[in-house]
């Protein structure tokens, strides 16, 4: 429940100011925990650099 409501004001606010708003809540939710629990389509993609 707290994945769900985090990913629906992502657009708007973005995950960390969510997360620093929910911190010291009864809905605090740890940035780690977010991340690990979203599905894979909702992360960014990082693409290997370097030689």
């Amino acid at each position: 429940m707290k994945i769900a409501f985090v990913d629906s004001q992502r657009e708007e606010h973005g995950v960390q100011p969510v997360l620093q708003a929910l911190a010291h809540t009864l809905a605090d939710i740890a940035p780690s925990t977010h991340y690990a629990a979203a599905p894979a389509r909702n992360r960014p993609v990082r693409h290997a650099t370097g030689s």
